[in-house]
């Protein structure tokens, strides 16, 4: 059991003054019993405040009892029973008043008992009354709006329902006042429902679409407005459509563009847009039609071309097709006319028999006239009688062999007109001047070479009938036949055998001899002994296919001062046919013919007696097979190199050339002035520089001008001559000589000798001979000798002092070999030889003496 507190103090105290307990410990057990004294009047407040239902307070005074109370174990128990008494009580108070239809009392319930203790009960069935409140409001919003938007209640009393809804605390003002703005569409919907239907019963259907479509989705009536917007639209168009194809029927094509349009501007729609396009085209198609019939009936020649140009332009000025249109049209029209035009112009020539112009005019009548088919029926026989006149002419041309007339005929017609008829018949015609053309051709070639075997002659004949018929058969065989007669290079032949040295042949280097004839790459060949051979042979075989054997033995000019002699023998099958002795400084080249009929084996042979002997050239050797036997009389090299041809002259370049040939030759006959003649030459070559017949004329007077000897290659010689380049000279009389116009005489021991092959081409030779001064005290003897051909034509000798001074003029006329001699009667070294100045080579055009400029 337990004590009333004041028992137990009492107790206390008395055990405190006997001093049983330590002062501490009582303390303790003071405090312990204030404690208990405390709990258990919390104990029975909280029985009391049990029994009144309060519920609340009764569990905070049982939370106060203390576990070492007696009445511990009860107060927990009351503590519990008075919290679920507490959740019970106000549970059960806010559900009554919900089921009142109390939302906002049954909140405030549920706030209160929050505020008491914040349990998770109340929290939770709380929340779960607040969202049925606001669905409870949203409810109300929602019926009400359906109840106005189906006309049920008026704007007013939806009003008054939303701000009741506002004034229980379930929507703010802002929401309200939104919701307000959206009844005040809805209604201006209505109305403009409303008024839609007015204006389609009125017939006012664009009025009307624009009312329907201030229906909102909300509205009730938007479906039926959404109908009533395509009925609208349907009657829109369907009241136009009808005016427009009304027009259309009437090809009034211009109202119904109008009336359309206007439909346009009043509401953009894509049928009438449409039907807008529609109109456009069928206007055009329309249009044009209208302009083929005005066409083909003038095409029918129906109409005239004044009357049809009027309709087209009327149709112009009221239609809508373009200028590029109508300027089509018109080139259609100038088209047809210039067609037209033609034809009748066709059947005037065809009537006149002037067939060219007819079918000319024919063929310009233009495949859409009408009467085209008339014109190629026409055209056609036109050409017919054309080529019937033409065959006519071709034949009397033929009849007379003049075949290029025939074909000129042909010709000119096929320009005027090709057609296959012609071109057939010119066929024929060339076939005809073929057989005609080789017959003529073969004849001539025979006529050129049958004379003297003029295989060349006969053979460019042949090749200028091949140049035109080059497929002929019998002119190539003329040709095979011909070619057997051209003539063969020696040096081109390869021999069976060779021994003592060789022959060589040089295909890229031109030679000279010792007279300073150039003999061409490849014509010539060089005889060359092996060392210590005496005899070099070659051996040709012909096997009888030659007649003639034609060539020229000379002697190469880079040895053409050898003294040592040799000789050349020809060989036919072992028979001697040709021996040349002889053949060293001085030797004259020598031509040579030999028979080779039937002759199958060819030998020459080379014999020296000394080692330094000169090089010979077999040069310009042909075998050849003569058509009449041997001997031709045909020049080989001539025909085998023939001079380049002359490249063809303008009219103006001839007549200019002619002229100028001509004054150069008015200066040069009377007296040979070259120099004249070869300045009038280089004037024409100013002009025409490459004119070969210029050109040859200037080389020709040009062979006429004085020549230094000095520039003419040596025949052969022994010293020679020494030209001063730099210093001038001054002889034994004092007289001064330039330099580069004299050259000294070089004297090899006593002697000099220099030989110069002039081959008859010149006719004076002047100088002057001197010497030098210091030959005044010298007791020497001299002398100089020219000759021409072996003849003395000058001697002077004696002391220098005692020579007369210099000046000599000389006749060579016909001359081929000019030697001039000097020297000494006795060895004088230091001493230099005469001295030969100005020494000139003339070819006189009036002949010795020359009497002009020196």
């Amino acid at each position: 059991m337990s004590w009333p507190y004041s028992k137990s103090n009492l107790v206390l105290e008395c055990i405190r003054r006997s001093e049983i307990m330590e002062e501490g410990t009582l303390a303790e057990a003071f405090a312990a019993l204030d404690r208990l004294s405390v709990s258990q009047q919390a104990y029975g407040l909280g029985l009391k405040y049990l029994e009144e239902g309060n519920y609340f307070l009764a569990g905070q005074q049982f939370a106060l009892v203390i576990p070492e109370s007696m009445h511990y174990p009860e107060a927990q128990r009351l503590l519990q029973q008075a919290e679920a008494d507490f959740i019970d009580y106000y549970l059960s108070t806010a559900k009554g008043a919900l089921d009142d239809g109390d939302f906002k009392q049954a909140i405030n319930y549920l706030a209160e008992a929050i505020d008491l203790k914040p349990l998770d009960v109340f929290l939770v069935r709380l929340e779960e009354y607040e969202e049925r409140w606001t669905a409870h409001g949203l409810s109300a919003l929602a019926d009400t709006k359906e109840r106005f938007a189906n006309h049920l209640i008026s704007l007013e009393q939806a009003e008054e329902v939303l701000w009741a809804l506002e004034a229980d605390g379930l929507f703010d003002a802002a929401f309200i006042q939104r919701e307000l703005i959206y009844l005040g569409r809805l209604k201006a919907s209505h109305e403009a429902f409303s008024a839609g239907n007015a204006r389609f019963e009125e017939g006012d259907y664009l009025g009307a679409i624009e009312q329907y479509a201030l229906v909102i989705e909300d509205d009730v009536d938007f479906g039926l407005a959404q109908e009533r917007i395509i009925q609208a639209l349907q009657a829109f168009r369907d009241s136009y459509l009808l005016k427009a194809r009304a027009a259309v029927e009437e090809h009034d094509f211009s109202s119904a563009v109008l009336i359309l349009e206007e439909a346009l501007s009043l509401r953009s729609d894509p049928v009438l847009q449409q039907e807008l396009e529609n109109t456009w085209a069928l206007w055009e198609e329309y249009e044009s039609e209208q302009v083929d019939i005005a066409l083909d009936t003038f095409n029918q020649r129906l109409k005239t071309y004044a009357e049809t140009l009027k309709t087209i332009e009327l149709l112009q000025s009221q239609g809508i097709l373009g200028p590029d249109y109508y300027g089509h049209v018109f080139g259609i029209l100038g088209e047809l006319y210039a067609s037209q035009q033609a034809f009748e112009l066709g059947e005037e020539s065809f009537a006149a028999g002037r067939y060219l112009e007819a079918i000319h005019q024919y063929d310009l009548v233009s495949e859409t006239d009408f009467y085209y088919g008339d014109a190629l029926e026409k055209s056609a026989l036109a050409k017919s009688e054309f080529t019937k006149l033409v065959s006519a002419e071709v034949r009397t041309a033929v009849a007379s062999n003049e075949y290029a007339s025939a074909l000129a005929i042909v010709d000119d017609a096929l320009e005027q007109l090709p057609l296959a008829e012609l071109y057939q018949l010119r066929h024929i015609v060339v076939e005809e001047e073929a057989s005609y053309f080789v017959e003529r051709k073969l004849q001539q070639a025979m006529d050129a070479f049958e004379p003297q075997g003029n295989y060349l002659a006969a053979k460019e004949i042949i090749l200028a009938g091949l140049d035109r018929f080059p497929d002929n058969d019998l002119l190539q065989e003329a040709l095979a036949f011909y070619q057997q007669f051209e003539p063969v290079l020696l040096s081109e032949l390869k021999p069976i055998v060779t021994t003592g040295g060789k022959f060589e042949r040089d295909t890229k280097n031109a030679i000279r001899d010792n007279t300073g004839r150039l003999y061409p790459a490849g014509s010539y060949l060089r005889g060359s002994f092996d060392r210590k051979e005496w005899v070099l042979s070659t051996t040709y075989i012909l096997r009888g296919a030659f007649t003639d054997f034609t060539g020229t033995i000379a002697v190469s000019q880079d040895t053409r001062s050898k003294r040592q002699p040799a000789t050349v023998r020809i060989f036919g099958d072992g028979i001697l046919l040709f021996e040349q002795k002889g053949i060293r400084r001085g030797f004259i080249p020598v031509r040579f013919h030999l028979d080779l009929t039937d002759v199958q084996q060819l030998t020459i042979e080379y014999e020296r007696s000394n080692e330094d002997q000169p090089a010979i050239l077999i040069a310009d050797a042909f075998l050849a097979k003569n058509y009449h036997g041997y001997p031709t009389q045909l020049n080989y090299s001539a025909l085998y190199y023939p001079p380049a041809p002359i490249p063809e002259e303008s009219g103006d370049e001839r007549e200019f050339v002619d002229a100028v040939l001509s004054e150069a030759d008015s200066a040069f006959t009377p007296n040979g002035n070259f120099a004249a003649a070869v300045n009038i030459i280089l004037d024409g070559l100013q002009k025409y520089s490459k004119n070969r017949r210029l050109l040859d004329a200037k080389t020709y007077y040009e062979s006429f001008r004085p020549v230094l000897l000095f520039h003419v290659p040596d025949f052969y010689c022994e010293g020679g001559f020494r030209v001063e380049e730099y210093d001038n000279l001054v002889d034994n009389k004092g007289v001064v000589h330039r330099a580069r116009e004299y050259a000294r005489l070089q004297i090899n021991y006593r002697d000099i000798i220099a030989a110069y092959y002039l081959g008859a081409k010149y006719t004076d030779f002047y100088g002057t001979i001197t010497f030098d001064n210091r030959y005044r005290d010298s007791d020497a003897y001299a002398y100089v000798r020219i000759m021409g051909d072996g003849q003395t034509l000058l001697m002077e000798d004696g002391h220098p002092d005692r020579f007369r001074h210099g000046d000599f003029h000389l006749d060579i006329t016909g001359v081929e070999v000019l030697v001039i001699e000097a020297g000494y009667d006795k060895i004088y070294s230091g001493l230099p030889g005469p001295i030969l100045v100005k020494p000139h080579l003339v070819r006189s055009y009036t002949g010795f003496p020359y009497q002009g400029r020196k």
